[in-house]
């Protein structure tokens, strides 16, 4: 495997990881609004 396509292969790596993290902050911050909606609903329900 030569050195460029070794930096290439590389480089996606890296930028499939930050994708993931940022995937996975925006799924984390959903449910936390998931949550509060959900609660909020419940609370307006047993009013």
């Amino acid at each position: 495997m030569n050195e460029d396509r070794l930096v290439k292969i590389e480089t996606k790596i890296a930028f499939q990881e930050n994708t993931i993290k940022d995937l996975n902050d925006t799924v984390y911050n959903q449910q936390k609004q998931i949550d509060t909606l959900s609660e909020t609903l419940k609370q307006l329900i047993d009013r």
